[in-house]
């Protein structure tokens, strides 16, 4: 049977109080769930296209997720890079790494928050991906199969608790000369198989366009009835991505971009930029006078479509790159546009939890150590800005550096990529010791070139103080393996890749140890593992000591 309801009372319930132009009803999307999509969090950096497979199990905690719970998120969108579970030769059954996905997925249930499963996602990847989706019946039919197998797995953790989003930003009219119209089709083939997979799970789906407002308006509303429709919100790009280097030249110039926006306001950022385009982009911002009403008038373009079509709508992503925003601004533009869409009765997802749009930094990012809570951001998001994240007490590389403690551990579970010159050719996995700690890393290399194991971990040193790094390892095969440091200046400059050196001869396991005074004209060490050539190899924690002189 089908549920009527008010759309916009009901989110109104679920945000505390809202000034809706009006009652929106809906069908079939149960009450309850729009009230779970209230208060969003994306959780960019565990499983998308640019996080560390190696921290899969580590890189977020559950003390993380009882943060967001307690400070007032209702969801959590996890992205999941799109080759990550899909394999086109069996493209039923989700690779083996599903498993630690399940245990994020528990992860956040267990903390009583919802769960938007978006697994086609990341702009580079999906461009392959939507392309033989319009291309290629044989891979949508592919894909369709994956999709239907991943609904009927997770619909078994919760049919009210768990969302499927169809795909992130679909784009092809972008990079190709197709219509955007090639999505409408598409789209209803895969919410068709998710819903045979999943019954009674709501499905959320997006237009073209990046999956913008624009893309949204020239979607035709599905036949399916328990859909949410989806948007994404970064306007004016000219202030939320300043100095993004990976959107294009000129918006990677732009800096001190204020909000809002005044022809006044703008004139110092642009004068001070040597490029006549970036300063027109500039005061052309300037002079559209971006402020919390424009944002509003903007947002409520989304609200009025969903109530000419009586379908429910949701902001999945909106957010300020904070390398470069200035920060006061970037948190009133978080504030205009989360009260903006709460009065319009619209539920909303942060870009993002950490990296570069995040409510969380560290003090330490490659290592996730020292997280640091923006109260300003929960503030602005009308959250609870007294919580924080409860971890227990960790040493950090500042305390080494500083002479508070005299060791440091290095924990496998932290550490960087596997860099191989040769590409493809190595793979690094994690192996857990009895209690399901992960503490070493095998190493697997079948190309004749060199390859290396990062930590990403600088260290502050002192010339002159003698330091031990040690650890253990293990090597087969005929190629080579060292352990080693990367000594820098302190303006990052490399003095040696191989300082401290240590080879490690082929045989079972055994204690690896570097004893080294540092020498004038370093400032900073990374610990690392090396080689060349054919290689199987386990490789352990690092531990790094302060001696005696």
């Amino acid at each position: 049977m089908k549920v009527r309801f008010p759309l916009a009372a009901i989110l109104c319930l679920a945000l505390g109080s809202c000034a809706s132009s009006g009652p929106v009803e809906a069908d079939g999307v149960p009450p309850e769930r729009l009230a779970l999509l209230a208060r969003g969090i994306n959780l960019n950096n565990w499983f998308s296209p640019w996080a560390n497979p190696a921290t899969y199990a580590t890189a977020f905690r559950p003390a993380e997720a009882n943060f967001l719970k307690r400070a007032g998120f209702t969801v959590c969108r996890l992205p999941l890079a799109p080759d990550l579970l899909f394999d086109s030769k069996n493209p039923g059954t989700p690779r083996p790494v599903i498993h630690e996905v399940d245990n994020g997925v528990r992860l956040l249930l267990d903390a009583g928050l919802a769960v938007i499963f978006d697994p086609i996602h990341g702009s580079s990847s999906n461009a392959e991906w939507e392309s033989k989706l319009y291309h290629d019946p044989s891979f949508l039919k592919a894909v369709e199969i994956y999709w239907e197998a991943l609904a009927r797995h997770y619909a078994g953790f919760s049919a009210d608790r768990i969302f499927f989003e169809v795909m992130n930003e679909p784009h092809l009219s972008a990079r190709e000369k197709v219509d955007p119209s090639w999505w409408q089709p598409v789209q209803e083939s895969l919410v068709a198989a998710i819903r045979r997979g999943a019954p009674l799970n709501t499905i959320i789906v997006t237009g073209e366009k990046w999956g913008g407002i624009d893309g949204l308006l020239d979607l035709k509303p599905l036949k399916e009835a328990n859909l949410v429709y989806s948007f994404h919100w970064y306007e004016p790009f000219t202030f939320t991505h300043q100095g993004a280097t990976w959107t294009d030249p000129i918006q990677a110039e732009l800096a001190g971009i204020p909000y809002p926006s005044s022809p006044g306001s703008v004139q110092e950022a642009a004068a001070a930029l040597a490029d006549p385009k970036a300063r027109e982009r500039v005061i052309r911002y300037g002079s559209e006078s971006w402020d919390a009403a424009r944002v509003r008038a903007g947002l409520r373009r989304a609200a009025e479509w969903g109530a000419a079509n009586l379908v429910p709508v949701f902001c999945g992503e909106f957010g300020v790159y904070r390398k470069v925003a200035p920060p006061a601004d970037r948190l009133a533009w978080i504030h205009d546009v989360r009260t903006s869409l709460e009065s319009l009765g619209i539920g909303w997802s942060m870009w993002d939890y950490e990296t570069d749009f995040g409510l969380v930094t560290y003090r330490e990012p490659s290592w996730r150590r020292g997280i640091q809570v923006d109260a300003g951001c929960l503030t602005a998001l009308g959250l609870d800005a007294t919580q924080s994240v409860s971890l227990p007490a960790e040493p950090t590389a500042a305390d080494f550096s500083s002479g508070s403690i005299q060791s440091l551990d290095i924990p496998v579970d932290a550490w960087e990529r596997l860099w191989t010159r040769d590409p493809g050719a190595g793979a690094a996995a994690m192996k857990d010791d009895a209690r399901g700690t992960p503490d070493a890393v095998s190493i697997t290399h079948t190309g004749q070139r060199d390859w290396a194991l990062p930590t990403g971990l600088r260290i502050d040193v002192t010339p002159g103080e003698r330091l031990e790094l040690s650890s253990r390892a293990s090597l087969d095969g005929m190629g080579s393996l060292s352990m080693e440091l990367v000594a820098r200046r302190a303006d990052g400059t490399v003095v040696s890749w191989s300082y401290a050196n240590v080879p490690v001869a082929p045989g079972p396991e055994r204690q690896v140890v570097s004893d080294f005074t540092v020498q004038p004209g370093v400032e900073t060490i990374e610990p690392r593992w090396s080689g060349s050539g054919l290689v199987t190899a386990t490789v352990a924690a690092f531990r790094l000591r302060r001696l005696s002189p």
